[in-house]
């Protein structure tokens, strides 16, 4: 018989984080309208390296305060240090952003280790595309939970294991065969200052010390290897072998870690137990900024973040983070339609900054996503329309109340994502020499975030259309409506094929002063294209009987239309606003092609119009529908707080086929602190309705409305957010389903809270980072939602009576049927059950209001258990002779009680021992609140 002597060594990382939380964040609320939070029971996923990184890292994961690599000859893990606290803020650094590389190598372990997985393989896959140079992409990566590096040295392995339920800790294991030499693992540590502490345990400081003793820590955290704990199994008892810490200083400021066992049986496994424990108090490079979302037509989300990627550390101690990933790269998420998976997940970028702008899926399902990069080497394909970057003049983002530097100007670029297989299908360059992509505009760079504004749609035929902005002159034009730019900068609209290779149509859209293109969209009737957005020019293009011909204040809104039937030409444009700032970011069109603008005003001017929802006719946030010309404003409304600035940035627009209308946006500290103009944004005083998912706020949270067909009144209204964080977006734009389902990109718990509502079930429930996360949610506010809550006892007697509250969403009528053949067409009936039993409740609700039943009922169900009197049970008893004693045997509640007897010796269990001398009848009874029996 072979016996192994084992070594297992357990390591628990706990580290803070900054980092995608797998995702995204919550899906559609249940009917309950409850929020529950759940752990995901695997913490850390390992992914492989499929040519994405340097070749010595063999696999890696986030972890709480940085990324954690397996490398060749060990493992190592960063964490970021000066700067990274400002930069989690949104604000500009001070100084040099700093981390800290802890590098753990494995001294004298044998060359090409196999690593094999051995845990449980991840359902979702993750690809990389890192520059342009395909050999350093890698598509569907499966992540395992669990690695085995074999035979590091002659005879021991170290298991690495995941699954512990967060991303705070990684075990590691090292397995000592028999005949192996336990003293050959030896550690060798790197980068940061170590000391074993009076209580046996071992720290080592992120940063100077400060503090005094065994409290003392690094400026940015520590990491701590707790006193390790030796055992053998003897059977199933556990014995203790002592162990400790051997700690030798060795050259520039590294060391050498071994462990020192006592006596121990060489026959039997050892176990050694020490735990390594990881405190920041920064981010790390998986900071992740919600930007935009979007949906496909089988229900899924899809997410785009602004991810912060270091690259691969390559170097011990204390690095600059001027790397070669860039300030951010595109995170692309795709959720199930439950949000229970993260089905696809990646990275896409260059070498420099690039942010995701806006997000759409064809009807195959392929994903496009549109923003601005600066990297000469994002990924482009090989029929690419423009391959090339071309860029423009240095651009700091600080200067528009942003973050991030373009370091060589910035380009557009469209990619395509296949939506099954998640390959690069097609990527493109859009732009002139000047900066191009971003909303520059004094005064129409907003609201925080403005920056990142823009829209991917695509048109009836398939063809890609974007409305973005351009400081260049030669943006590059085809059958343009007109060919050269008029002022600093001008809206941009264009039209790419659908595999991106070829330019159809551009136009510069604009005047004398700044102008900028936010959204489009298109008539079912004819081939007509709306775009909307802001302008400060007083001399756009207007049409003639356009319902505002002139430029009426400071900044004002607009809206066009493109014929595309043959050769593009202007058809219909006006302006809209007031004498003050007025800003138009959404266009929408209704089942008669109508178009309706969503946007921004502080003007004290924009009267109401029409028999509409009029609360707070000083609303900052407008709704107006044009007549299919342009020529006339048949409704316009306003919603917010009385006139002291804007309260939300909208985020999200539609106009549903039941023309219902719906309204996503965000307000706020993040808008308030980091705007030049929108000083008094909040969500503070925002209507909310009956049935509202979420009726407080803490001021920055969003906001979700829903108004009627004709906006004739506000049919829902509520907040959706965490008591402490500050939920917002960078910028970016999300989307409705024609449904009236919301699918909202959310920067979620910056400064690393975990209060983002989330439901049960969803793929992370918890923010796992130290600063902000891509958080998302699906949000259905398009149907109706029947749900039934009942007040009545816990035990319920016939006769009693029962109070049925109806806590449906949307409805005006109701059917109650209460499973006895009675109903009630009452909202919130009362009903007393005349028997005993079990009842079915069912509850329709209908709307037969303005959208003339569009709107499907819905019907929920209830059941309760009206209780019957116990009758209690008791066996048939032999005939006995005198002198014989029996047991008596009664079955029935807790209450059961015998009438007490001379011949019974207990009444009070079910089966006494009775004696009688003649023939004796025993009467049991048992009770319960509705009675005795």
């Amino acid at each position: 018989m072979r016996l192994a002597q084992n070594i297992s060594m357990w390591c628990a990382l706990v580290v803070v984080f900054v980092g995608s939380s797998q995702s995204a964040r919550a899906t559609q609320p249940s009917n309950s309208r409850t929020v529950q939070h759940a752990k995901a029971p695997v913490g850390v996923w390992f992914v492989p390296n499929g040519g994405q990184w340097a070749d010595e890292a063999r696999y890696a994961a986030r972890v709480n305060g940085g990324d954690w690599w397996l490398t060749e000859s060990g493992w190592k893990v960063e964490m970021l240090g000066p700067g990274y606290d400002a930069l989690g803020r949104h604000e500009s650094p001070a100084g040099p952003l700093v981390s800290y590389v802890l590098d753990v190598r494995w001294e004298g372990c044998q060359p090409a280790i196999a690593i094999a997985e051995s845990g449980t393989q991840a359902e979702h896959h993750v690809s990389y595309y890192r520059g342009n140079d395909p050999s350093r992409w890698a598509s569907k990566l499966k992540p395992n939970s669990k690695l085995q590096a074999l035979e590091v040295w002659p005879g021991i392995k170290a298991i690495i294991d995941g699954e512990r339920g967060d991303a705070a800790h990684i075990k590691c294991d090292w397995h000592v065969a028999a005949g192996a030499d336990p003293n050959a693992i030896s550690l060798r540590y790197e980068g940061l200052e170590s000391e074993v502490q009076s209580d046996g345990s071992l720290k080592h400081f992120i940063g100077p010390r400060v503090g005094d003793g065994d409290a003392t820590t690094g400026a940015w955290g520590h990491v701590i290897e707790a006193k390790p704990f030796a055992y053998q199994l003897n059977g199933t008892r556990l014995e203790e072998v002592p162990c400790g810490y051997e700690l030798e200083p060795l050259e520039n400021g590294a060391h050498r870690l071994r462990f020192v066992l006592g006596e121990y049986d060489p026959t039997r496994d050892l176990i050694i137990d020490p735990e390594i424990e990881f405190g920041s108090f920064v981010g790390s490079t998986a900071d992740s900024w919600g930007f935009t979302a979007a949906y496909d037509d089988e229900g899924r989300l899809i997410g785009g973040s602004g991810v912060r990627d270091n690259g691969y550390p390559t170097t011990a101690g204390a690095i600059s983070t001027t790397f070669s990933g860039g300030d951010f790269d595109f995170g692309i998420s795709v959720f199930s339609s439950d949000g229970s998976m993260l089905e696809y997940s990646t990275y896409l970028g260059g070498s420099q900054l690039e942010y995701p702008h806006s997000l759409v899926t064809d009807e195959t399902g392929d994903i496009y996503v549109m923003g601005t990069t600066g990297s000469q080497n994002f990924p482009t394909t090989a029929d690419a329309y423009e391959p090339n970057f071309i860029g423009g003049p240095i651009l700091e983002l600080v200067t528009y109340s942003f973050f991030g530097m373009f370091e060589n100007g910035s380009d557009i670029v469209v990619s395509k994502i296949d939506g099954v297989d998640g390959a690069l299908e097609a990527s493109t360059f859009v732009g002139g020499s000047e900066n191009d992509g971003l909303n520059l505009g004094q005064k129409l760079n907003y609201n925080y975030g403005d920056v990142c504004r823009g829209e991917v749609v695509i048109d009836p035929a398939g063809s890609v259309w974007v409305a973005s902005s351009s400081r260049s002159d030669d943006f590059p034009m085809v059958d343009a409506l007109d060919p050269g730019l008029s002022g600093p900068s001008d809206a941009v609209v264009f039209r790419l094929s659908d595999d991106l290779s070829s330019l159809e149509f551009s136009t510069y859209f604009g005047g004398n002063s700044d102008d900028a293109a936010f959204a489009i969209q298109f008539s079912s009737a004819s081939a007509l294209a709306y775009v909307t957005g802001g302008t400060k020019s007083n001399d756009l293009p207007t049409t003639p009987g356009a319902y505002q011909p002139d430029l009426a204040g400071d900044v004002d809104g607009y809206v066009f239309s493109i014929d595309y039937g043959g050769l593009p030409f202007l058809s219909t444009a006006t302006y809209f606003g007031t004498d003050d700032y007025d800003q138009a970011y959404f266009v929408q069109l209704d089942t008669d092609n109508r178009p309706h603008l969503c946007g921004q005003t502080v003007g004290s001017d924009m009267a109401l119009v029409g028999d509409v929802y009029d609360a707070n006719p000083d609303g900052s946030t407008f709704v107006v529908r044009f007549s299919e010309n342009l020529e006339t404003a048949e409704f316009v409304t306003r919603i917010g707080l009385p006139m002291s600035g804007v309260d939300i940035s909208p985020t999200a627009f539609l106009v549903s086929d039941c023309d219902e209308i719906y309204i996503s946006g965000w307000g706020g500290q993040t808008n308030s602190a980091n705007s030049a103009y929108a000083s008094q944004s909040t969500t503070s005083g925002l209507p909310t309705t009956e049935g509202a998912f979420q009726i407080g706020t803490d001021g920055s949270d969003f906001w979700l409305g829903v108004l009627a067909p004709d906006a004739a009144d506000l049919t829902y209204g509520t907040y959706f957010g965490g008591p402490f964080s500050d939920e917002h977006v960078d910028g970016g734009t999300s989307r409705f389903d024609k449904n009236g389902t919301v699918y909202q990109a959310v920067c979620a718990g910056c400064g690393g809270w975990d209060d983002f509502p989330t439901t049960v079930g969803a793929w992370s429930t918890t923010n796992d980072a130290g600063n902000c996360n891509l958080g998302v949610f699906k949000f259905n506010l398009g149907s109706l939602v029947a749900d039934i809550e009942i007040e009545a006892p816990d035990l319920i007697c016939a006769g009693d009576p029962i109070q049925f509250i109806n806590n449906s969403i949307g409805g005006t009528e109701y059917e109650w049927f209460f499973g006895d053949l009675s109903s009630s067409d009452e909202e919130n009936p009362e009903y007393i059950y005349a028997t005993p039993g079990e009842w079915e409740i069912m509850l329709i609700v209908s709307d037969v209001s303005g959208s003339a039943g569009c709107l499907e009922p819905d019907t929920a169900f209830a059941y309760l258990f009206i209780e019957e009197i116990p009758q209690p049970l008791i066996d048939e008893i032999p005939p006995i002779c005198e002198g014989e004693s029996v047991n008596l045997q009664a079955y029935g509640t807790d209450a059961l009680q015998w009438q007490p007897h001379p011949t019974m010796d207990d009444p009070t269990v079910p089966n006494p021992l009775v004696t009688p001398t003649q023939t004796t009848t025993y009467t049991v009874q048992d009770s319960n609140e509705c009675g005795v029996g």
